[in-house]
């Protein structure tokens, strides 16, 4: 087959319809070949299991692979060309509200730049006091001298059969009072709901630019605060349900925020909202109805939130949160607000230990500092074993929670993943003792020089593993 396309791509390339590089790779051989390289462990361990994965080049060219493993470990492959570029994402970000406090920003203008009348273009306006016309300043300040509460960025994004939701306010529009970076109707509604205090040693750098008539002509914002403001959410088309959660983000101590009904999971409905557009499909604009947002799964002032993860098929939710050092995920049923599961992962002592959370079907993997947590979700969920994770840089270093593909069978988990950028398939396989083996398996594909290294990568697409 590989031998025929070679020819097809050979007879495009004469008559001038594609680049000479994609005869080039296909010219590197025949058969594409595999590398082993075991960094822990008896490979044999992975006999029986089978992997899928895939590799493109320029959006044109895209092998599939299926590796099965067993005494001679066995490759089928099959290629294919689009002479039209098919561009293949995976999304990496399944949060539809995003609010963040935007450390750093900078903006200029031809002209004179307005300032906001709030606290923010006060703190702005301290800064062009204290500059000559035609210099540049720069002070630092303390954040709480002018504003209470910090007016993080918002990014709201939802779309479905029926809805459509896409609001956006940059942290430059609090500073300006300008609505060309601002579009949301329920920015001003929802900031009530989640109020963060500015701590006493929020300090920031301002730099402005003052030209001759006394105008601000550019602004340099940046905080190096180590305070972090983040709301986990996930949405249905019924409203979003979202946790606030505010924290310094070098201990993971918890900062208290004021939220309207106290700590916890909150349901906001969505209401249509007329923009004056139209949208395909039918679709109908939406935004938040924060007038009716209600706390339904309360929880202790001191928990910290990570992730939500929908499950639209059982009608439940996943939440992923610490108290006081405990991991724990929570399963929430959406139609009754009721807590159906809540398991305990492991419990570690005060630090930033940033976990990470993979999943994959009915299995939930769970990464905390040195330790893994594996539990399979299923009618009934349980928590399978608690391991170390043994040496994390090699192990956990080339797998990515989008794409990472997971086996639990006779006690041994398989995880495989060949991550964007990366010339390789990591395996690695856990008991509840711990890493057993870790392997990679290197693509011959990337060994042609004509590529330069930067045009061939691993498909973004899941793994899957048998």
């Amino acid at each position: 087959m590989i031998r025929t396309l070679c020819f097809l791509v050979a007879v495009c390339c004469c008559i001038g319809l594609i680049s000479g590089s994609y005869t080039a790779i296909l010219d590197t051989g025949d058969e594409v070949t595999f590398t082993e390289e075991v960094l822990l462990g008896d490979p044999s361990i992975l006999d029986g299991r089978v992997a899928e994965f895939g590799v493109c080049y320029g959006e044109h060219l895209f092998w599939d692979f299926t590796c099965r493993f067993g005494a001679e470990d066995s490759y089928e492959t099959s290629v294919s060309f689009s002479q039209k570029g098919i561009h293949e994402y995976i999304l990496t970000n399944t949060q539809p509200l995003n609010v963040y406090e935007q450390s750093g920003w900078g903006a200029s203008t031809t002209g004179g730049m307005e300032l906001s009348p709030n606290g923010y273009g006060a703190m702005i306006g301290t800064v062009v006091s204290m500059t000559q016309r035609g210099t540049e300043g720069k002070m630092n300040l303390r954040l709480a001298d002018f504003v209470e509460y910090h007016a993080p960025a918002f990014g709201l994004n939802y779309v479905s059969d029926r809805y459509i939701c896409n609001e956006y306010v940059d942290s430059f529009s609090h500073i300006t009072g300008l609505q060309a970076w601002a579009d949301s109707p329920s920015y001003e509604a929802f900031s009530q709901l989640f109020r963060f205090p500015v701590q006493d040693d929020d300090i920031v750098t301002i730099t402005v630019w003052v030209n001759e008539a006394g105008g601000v002509s550019g602004v340099d914002y940046y905080s190096n605060s180590s305070y972090r403001i983040l709301v986990a959410s996930c949405a249905t088309d019924a409203g979003l349900y979202c946790i606030p959660s505010y924290r310094d983000d070098l201990t993971e101590t918890v900062i208290p925020g004021e939220y309207a009904q106290g700590m916890g999971m909150y349901f906001i409905p969505w209401k249509e909202y007329d923009d004056g557009s139209v949208y395909a499909g039918g679709k109908k604009r939406v935004t938040l109805d924060v007038d009716n947002a209600k706390n339904v799964c309360p929880m202790p002032e001191n928990a910290i939130t990570y992730d939500l993860i929908m499950d639209e098929e059982s009608e439940t939710v996943w939440l992923l949160s610490q108290e006081d050092g405990l991991y724990l995920l929570t399963r929430l049923d959406l139609q009754t607000n009721q807590v159906l599961d809540r398991i305990e992962l492991m419990n570690l002592p005060s630090g930033r230990h940033s976990p990470e959370w993979y999943i994959y079907g009915d299995l939930m993997l769970v990464q905390v500092a040195d330790q893994i947590a594996l539990v399979t979700a299923g009618d009934t969920p349980a928590l399978e074993f608690i391991a170390p994770t043994g040496d994390t840089r090699k192990l956990f270093h080339s797998i990515e929670a989008k794409t990472t593909a997971m086996v639990y069978e006779d006690g041994l988990l398989y995880l495989a993943d060949a991550r964007y950028y990366d010339e390789y398939l990591s395996m690695l396989v856990f008991d509840k003792n711990g890493p057993v083996y870790s392997g990679r398996y290197h693509c011959s594909l990337f060994e042609c020089n004509e590529l330069g290294g930067t045009q061939l990568q691993m498909r973004v697409k899941p793994t899957v593993l048998e």
